[in-house]
């Protein structure tokens, strides 16, 4: 399903008793489309408490956290976001960042709608430079201020320096 499909069907069930919306497996969602539809449906369909985005790929999934981000700490922007995950850091421990895990725990006990996805997502190593060609500033937010687990790996995932594609990018707020 493409993103103006999705938006045309919410635009005719708005203010229903639409609970969930189950976008798991749109392959042809954008990231920006993700960011219109989240709103979208936070204002005409205020009881939908689920969006699942399970199968969807590691951008849109980002900029789907990023914008629930945002309505959780209250922020307004991309850089608001990214204050808001450095403010979380642990004070003892100068290089940890907040995690992912700790991230969506405070979405989940926060308001609406909530995302559901893969439980052991992690961004792919080269999502950084996706979201530097993407310019898309919520994912950068997510990307550089928070640690992801990574499952039979003893470290967490950050991102700091793109090394792929024989370009290396160096990203800073």
């Amino acid at each position: 399903m493409a993103s103006a499909d999705v938006l045309s069907a919410l635009a005719c069930v708005a203010g229903a008793n639409l609970r969930i919306l189950d976008l798991s497996g749109c392959s042809r969602i954008r990231d920006t489309d993700m960011e219109e539809i989240l709103r979208q449906v936070r204002i005409s369909c205020p009881k939908v408490h689920t969006v699942d985005i399970t199968g969807c790929n590691d951008q849109v999934c980002l900029c789907g956290v990023g914008i629930c981000a945002e309505w959780v700490f209250g922020v307004d922007s991309p850089l608001e976001l990214f204050a808001r995950l450095k403010a979380l850091q642990q004070p003892t421990k100068a290089a940890t960042r907040c995690t992912w895990a700790d991230l969506r725990a405070r979405q989940l006990a926060g308001p609406g709608p909530h995302l559901v996805f893969d439980p052991e997502f992690v961004p792919a190593p080269n999502a950084l430079f996706n979201a530097l060609r993407n310019e898309s500033a919520l994912a950068i937010a997510l990307l550089l201020g928070l640690s992801y687990a990574v499952r039979g790996e003893d470290q967490s995932r950050t991102f700091d320096v793109n090394n792929e594609v024989g370009e290396t990018s160096v990203c800073c707020f």
